[in-house]
């Protein structure tokens, strides 16, 4: 059976403001991101993931590396600008 994980990206300064980033802003990720990531990266430790997909925006692309880089198993990331 086929399972399918969300992930949305780290929070960025835009999102303490209230701001709409969109595709087209690009705020830089908190620092407490990064420790938000590594701890999703290591409960996912248990996962063999297929492939993961992202966004080509910066915060996604930073997300889905950091995550991935925890896992026991790297998947190959995939970046689609549909997401």
């Amino acid at each position: 059976m086929t399972k399918l994980y969300f992930v949305r990206h780290g929070k960025t300064e835009w999102n303490l403001e209230s701001r709409y980033q969109g595709a087209g802003g690009d705020s830089p990720l908190l620092p407490q991101s990064y420790a938000e990531m590594e701890a999703l990266g290591k409960y996912f430790q248990k996962v063999t993931f297929a492939h993961i997909y992202s966004s080509p925006i910066k915060r996604a692309r930073v997300t889905a590396a950091r995550i991935n880089r925890k896992l026991k198993k790297h998947a190959n990331i995939s970046l689609l600008s549909r997401l």
